[in-house]
């Protein structure tokens, strides 16, 4: 739903982006935690959980978000889609060290550095921008895509 501020109009994308990736943020620095004193079968859980969100973030922004952006900041879009790429990397890296029981903290500590960095970029440039330069048809389902993939934390929701 759009709120009128004088001549702006919002679409409350751009902080219901900046919150969910706050939210990833958290996930990531708890998944590390989990790594560092977790029991095997807790940081499975905690990676499956994160994983999901994090993959269901990334696909609709590459999905609703990105499209528009590239087309009017190619630069910067290239930068995102590199730190996603990389992102998706150390999740398949992770899930193949859980999976052999070998995980190591160190690649998890890469992956919580990967997505601060992404959500220093995106919450900088492409939230704002996206604020007004995506459509309400795409920034509506950009959200539902992700609220679809969301680990029910009754502490970390969003109040639109």
């Amino acid at each position: 739903m759009a709120t009128t501020g004088g001549d702006m109009t919002t679409s409350g994308l751009s902080a219901a982006m900046r919150f969910d990736h706050e939210r990833l943020e958290i996930g990531a620095r708890h998944l590390l935690e989990c790594v560092l004193f977790g029991r095997a079968d807790v940081v499975e859980r905690a990676f499956i959980a994160f994983r999901g969100e994090m993959l269901a973030h990334l696909e609709a922004e590459r999905r609703y978000i990105l499209p528009a952006f590239e087309v009017e900041r190619p630069a910067s879009a290239k930068l995102i889609h590199d730190d996603h790429v990389l992102i998706r990397a150390l999740l398949a890296t992770i899930g193949e060290q859980i999976a052999r029981r070998a995980l190591m903290p160190s690649i998890v500590r890469k992956l919580v550095e990967a997505v601060r960095a992404n959500g220093e970029r995106e919450i900088a440039e492409l939230y704002p921008w996206a604020e007004h330069g995506v459509g309400p048809d795409d920034s509506r389902a950009a959200l539902e895509h992700i609220r679809q993939a969301e680990v029910d934390r009754k502490h970390q929701k969003w109040m639109p």
